[in-house]
């Protein structure tokens, strides 16, 4: 097993055996005694390793032999101390590197957070900082009992904390609270009124008289669920009693969107004329370097960015070098299908902001018509969505009420 460690502590060759004679040439090699090893042959040529010192004699058996044979490459030991004194800068180099290293591994690079669900990662990280834990900071000089219980300390919903450092890296472990029983106020007493048009889907109570059923029309304002139970002895009403109805509905409701779309659109034109800018940036200052080339309008685009970063600890220094592309602003007409797609484009990115997240399209019709260069796109949208909100239960004056009074 330590074969390979010793051949590369005394230096190797990989030559390259071609021609008819290759066979006679490994043959020969075997006669003088010199040693072989890692032999292939890929059906062109073969393939062989043999020790350094070797070299020269297998030249000499390749004449004899009437092989050609060809060194690929020089590997070992020997080898790399014949280039380290040959590249004397190259040695101070890795040196220098070696030392800069371990320097830098005294320090923190990364920090993590693992085991927070309800509190922010940023949030934890920005209080570590605060209290010496950070991308940059010496590693001796971070007190992980101590720093544990200040964030257990500082984060109620946090109930075990531990620091630990390894390598590079500062690891937060957190373990959160368990999370309080959401309480819900029954001390008041409402119905559920509808907020909108529409036609009921389905609707499923929690507490109260539903006032409606599925397939049913409401208007806004209609009574969806009422707060007010009855209270029978029998078919007699003895009295009433309030709650805070509940219910989950769903709803069909239609909703009517006008869009106008200037079909003379502003567009960027590129002149083909260009330069380049040099932005540097020291300790939060910037200073950009570059001809003036006089453009009115021009698009700057990232070209190289020199940034270092040594884990997450940025390096306060950079060089960004940039495009600089001319454009003229040019009026483009555009056909009204284009119109429409960018229309169509408007509603998709905005249907959840204008319905709900809990909604969906289920219809939609649209009209279109030119009025001298607005292209005016209608739609109307069916939806289903939840529908339902609060609404402070009319009380009835002439009747006994219960306990929610």
């Amino acid at each position: 097993m330590f074969s390979p460690v010793w051949n590369y502590l005394k230096g190797y060759v990989i030559i390259k055996a071609s021609g008819l004679s290759a066979g006679k040439f490994i043959n020969m090699t075997s006669y003088y005694g010199i040693n072989l090893w890692d032999i292939k042959n890929d059906g062109k040529a073969y393939y062989i390793k043999a020790d350094i010192k070797d070299a020269d004699e297998l030249k000499e058996i390749s004449r004899k032999s009437g092989c050609r044979t060809e060194v690929i490459k020089y590997k070992g030991l020997p080898v790399l101390v014949r280039k380290i004194k040959k590249r004397k800068a190259y040695a101070l180099g890795a040196f220098i590197f070696a030392v800069l290293l371990y320097f830098l591994s005294g320090f923190v690079w990364t920090v993590n957070v693992e085991g927070n669900y309800r509190v922010p990662t940023e949030e934890i990280k920005e209080f570590c900082q605060q209290n010496g834990i950070y991308p940059g900071a010496l590693k001796k000089d971070i007190e992980q009992t101590k720093a544990a219980e200040l964030i257990i300390a500082n984060f109620k919903d946090i109930s075990w904390a531990s620091v630990s450092v390894k390598g590079t890296e500062a690891l937060i472990s957190v373990a959160e609270t368990i999370p309080q029983t959401e309480i819900i106020d029954n001390s008041y007493s409402c119905d559920i009124i509808s907020d909108m048009d529409g036609i009921i889907e389905n609707i499923t109570v929690i507490s109260g008289t539903p006032l409606v059923r599925a397939g049913d029309v409401v208007k806004k304002g209609d009574v969806l669920v009422s707060g007010r139970l009855e209270i029978k002895d029998g078919d007699e009403v003895k009295g009433e009693k309030y709650v805070k109805a509940e219910a989950y509905i769903r709803a069909q409701t239609v909703h009517k969107l006008i869009l106008k779309v200037n079909l003379n659109q502003k567009s960027k034109q590129y002149t083909g004329r260009s330069t380049k800018r040099l932005e540097i940036e020291f300790l939060g200052q910037k200073k950009e370097l570059g001809f003036d080339a006089g453009y009115n309008n021009y698009d700057k685009e990232l070209f190289s960015d020199l940034s270092l970063k040594i884990g997450d600890y940025k390096v306060p220094f950079s060089v960004k070098v940039y495009n600089i592309n001319e454009y003229e602003t040019v009026l483009e007409h555009i056909t009204e299908d284009e119109a429409a797609e960018k229309a169509r484009d408007y509603l998709e990115a905005k249907e959840e902001e204008l319905f709900g997240i809990e909604s969906y399209v289920t219809d939609e019709k649209i009209s279109t018509d030119v009025d001298n260069d607005s292209f005016i796109y209608t739609a109307f949208i069916t939806v289903s969505q939840k529908i339902g909100v609060e609404n402070p239960v009319a009380y009835n004056n002439d009747t006994l009420r219960g306990e929610n009074n």
